[in-house]
C-alpha cells in the first residue's frame, strides 16, 4: 500500500475528515482505495464509528456496497465491532429517499385537477352531490397519503436488530450485509432509505418512503382513493364538456369551440387519463401481490413471469384469499403460493 493510500487509511480510521476532504481536492481516487484486505476507506471510518468521515468518503463516491475480500460491507463490519450506531448516525445525517420532489408534484396535480373541477366543470353538472363525493374521496386520499408517508413501513435499525448476527439468531433470520443488523424472513435492505424494511414491497418515490409490512394497508388505500377520485374527475368534467348547450354542433366547429373555451377541462380529462391508466396498472400489479401474497421485491427479483402465470392459474378462490389475509396482516410465511419458499 503506497504512502498516499496509507495516508488515507490513517485518515479514516482516525475520523480526520479534513485530511480526507484535502486528499479528495487533490485528486486522490478514494472510492477506489483497498487495503491488503480489501477494505475500503469507508470500512476504516465506519469501524472506527466516524460518522463525518464516512459521510465525506461516500460524497468521494465511496459505496456502503462495497465488500472486502471477505465478503464484509461497510456496514456490516461496524455491526460486528460494535458500531452499528455509526451507520444509523450516517443514514440520519445524508438523509434517504428522493427527496421532496415528487410528494410536492403529487401536491400540485392534486390542486390542478381539484381547481379545474369545482372551477369549471362542476357549475356545468346537473348536481351538487357530484362534488360533494370528490371531495370525500379526496379526503380518505390525502389521509391514506398521509399516513403511508409518515408511518413506520416496518424499519430495523442497528439498536433494534440484535447487530451482527453473532447472538440470538431466530429460525429463518438472516444478517443483512449492507446494515449488518439481524432480520426476519422477507426482509430487504433498501438502497434508497440505507435500511431494512420488514416485508419490503418497493420504495415508493411518491411518498419519499419505503411501502412494507406496516403502512401497506394505507398505501393500497391511497392507491385505490387515487383511481376512484380521478375516474370521478374524469367522467365528470368530460360530461361538462360534452353537455355544454352553448356549443355549436359541426365537429370541426365543436373541437374549435372546446378546445377555447374549454382547454382547462380537455386538459384534465387528458391528465386524468393518463393517470387513471398508470394507476390501474399500479392496483393490477399490487392485487397480484395480495393473491400471492409476494412483494414487488420478491417478484422482480425471485419469481419469473412464467411463475407468476403458473402461480395465478393454479391459485383457488380458498388460497388466494388466505394469501390476502397472510400479506394484509403481515404474515412473513403463511399463505405461500406452491412452489414458492419465503424469503
Amino acid at each position: 500500500m503506497g504512502s498516499v493510500a496509507a495516508e488515507a487509511f490513517a485518515a479514516a480510521a482516525s475520523g480526520r475528515s479534513e485530511a480526507l476532504v484535502a486528499l479528495a481536492a487533490g485528486d486522490v481516487p478514494l472510492a477506489t482505495l483497498r487495503d491488503t484486505a480489501g477494505r475500503t476507506l469507508l470500512h476504516a471510518a465506519l469501524a472506527g464509528g466516524h460518522v463525518v468521515a464516512a459521510s465525506v468518503l461516500m460524497d468521494a463516491g465511496c459505496s456502503l456496497t462495497s465488500r472486502d475480500a471477505a465478503g464484509r460491507t461497510p456496514g456490516l463490519e461496524a455491526a460486528l465491532v460494535g458500531r452499528g450506531a455509526a451507520l444509523a448516525e450516517l443514514r440520519a445525517m445524508r438523509g434517504g429517499g428522493a427527496g421532496w420532489g415528487f410528494p410536492l408534484a403529487y401536491a400540485v396535480i392534486l390542486v390542478v385537477v381539484l381547481g379545474v373541477f369545482y372551477g369549471e366543470a362542476l357549475p356545468a353538472l346537473p348536481s351538487a352531490w357530484m362534488g360533494w363525493a370528490v371531495a370525500a374521496m379526496v379526503a380518505v386520499q390525502i389521509g391514506c397519503y398521509v399516513a403511508a408517508w409518515q408511518m413506520d413501513p416496518g424499519w430495523i435499525r442497528p439498536e433494534q436488530g440484535k447487530q451482527g448476527g453473532l447472538a440470538g439468531r431466530e429460525p429463518g433470520w438472516s444478517v443483512c450485509p449492507v446494515c449488518g443488523v439481524n432480520r426476519p424472513a422477507r426482509t430487504h435492505h433498501c438502497s434508497k432509505c440505507q435500511v431494512c424494511v420488514t416485508g419490503f414491497d418497493h420504495h415508493c418515490v411518491w411518498l419519499n418512503n419505503c411501502v412494507g409490512e406496516r403502512n401497506l394497508i394505507p398505501f393500497l388505500g391511497f392507491v385505490v382513493s387515487v383511481e376512484a377520485a380521478v375516474a370521478m374527475v374524469l367522467v365528470w368534467t368530460g360530461a361538462g364538456v360534452v353537455l355544454d348547450e352553448a356549443a355549436p354542433t359541426g365537429a370541426v366547429a365543436w373541437l374549435r369551440y372546446t378546445c377555447s373555451v374549454h382547454v382547462y377541462g380537455v386538459f384534465v380529462v387528458m391528465l386524468c387519463g393518463l393517470i387513471l391508466a398508470w394507476i390501474s396498472i399500479l392496483l393490477y400489479d399490487q392485487g397480484q401481490g395480495l393473491v400471492l401474497n409476494a412483494t414487488v421485491y420478491e417478484r422482480s427479483r425471485q419469481w419469473t413471469e412464467a411463475e407468476v402465470g403458473q402461480a395465478l392459474l393454479v391459485l383457488t378462490f380458498g388460497e388466494a384469499m388466505r394469501n390476502v389475509r397472510a400479506r394484509l396482516s403481515g404474515s412473513h410465511v403463511a399463505g405461500r403460493p406452491a412452489g414458492r419458499s419465503a424469503v
